[in-house]
């Protein structure tokens, strides 16, 4: 069992050549992507989600309210109709009709959409600036964990 490359051995301080490599012939740092769950990394994810869309105020003054076309876990297709557009997610869910969604829970329920990927809950439909007729994902949520 080697160490991984550009680990120095055991004992040896950082950037330094292990034994057998020529003087000179510094190592070249390890850099490390961000761990997931960091800052670093939900900046990235959150720019490129929110690229493009209008400010919620602006958005909301324009669209008061929305139909929205959901695609349930078991291939459902159902219309909500007049959803406020300053509604959260997560008050969406709990307005969803969990009967039509084979019984889906709100607390166990994932929104997404095929551009915006998965929706927070304490966002509103404004923010992602929701327009008429917005196909909705309606997924199971699915908690961490190792497969």
């Amino acid at each position: 069992p080697g160490m991984p490359p550009g680990m120095p051995p055991p004992g040896m301080p950082p950037g330094m050549p292990p034994p057998g490599m020529p003087p000179g012939m510094a190592m070249a740092p390890v850099t490390m992507p961000p761990p997931p769950g960091s800052d670093m990394e939900s900046e990235a994810k959150r720019a490129k989600a929110d690229e493009g869309l209008q400010p919620e105020a602006q958005w909301a003054a324009r669209h008061p309210t929305v139909t929205l076309k959901l695609l349930g876990p078991n291939g459902e297709n159902i219309n909500v109709p007049g959803v406020t557009i300053m509604t959260t997610v997560k008050d969406l869910k709990t307005q969803l009709p969990s009967d039509q969604l084979g019984g889906l829970a709100a607390n166990k329920m994932k929104l997404s959409t095929a551009k915006l990927g998965v929706l927070k809950d304490n966002l509103t439909l404004a923010h992602y600036n929701f327009s008429e007729g917005e196909n909705v994902i309606v997924g199971l949520k699915e908690r961490g964990g190792r497969k």
